[in-house]
């Protein structure tokens, strides 16, 4: 017959060491609190007092979805905090979101430049190369464009 003092010793230390870890994550979402940007889909934010798991991220609305479909609420990126309840080290994830927001700063801003740079090349016809507004193009060097 199983000891029930070795079972509530064995329930304590496993109360114990998911408060240590919840306490852990608390710390980690604080350091990480205003890295926002460049989320990895998958990932935990907390918004609104809730968790949510990233599904996808809109870089020109700079939200981040929960859901898979068009009528998924939006969450604005710098009201999502990071959130790392299912990360085995909650402090090396933070780490890792503080460079993953420093890229994605850095990329939109390269963005905006060239979106600025791009509106004094406006044709004839109204847009960047003939370009409708909003038109997705890929850039295959430094400031070398090409249509989709």
């Amino acid at each position: 017959s199983p000891d029930p003092l070795a079972a509530a010793r064995s329930a304590i230390a496993a109360d114990a060491a998911e408060a240590d870890r919840r306490l852990l994550c608390a710390e980690a979402a604080a350091l990480a609190r205003g890295w926002t940007l460049g989320a990895p889909i998958g990932s935990l934010v907390r918004f609104s007092g809730q968790v949510f798991e990233v599904a996808s991220y809109d870089p020109e609305e700079r939200t981040y979805s929960a859901g898979s479909s068009k009528s998924a609420e939006a969450m604005p990126c710098d009201l999502a905090e990071p959130c790392f309840l299912r990360e085995e080290d909650p402090m090396a994830c933070a780490r890792q979101r503080e460079e993953l927001h420093r890229v994605e700063t850095e990329r939109l801003a390269r963005v905006g430049t060239v979106h600025s740079s791009a509106a004094g090349a406006v044709t004839s016809t109204g847009g960047l190369l003939g370009l409708s507004p909003k038109t997705r193009v890929t850039l295959i060097g430094e400031g070398v464009w090409r249509r989709p």
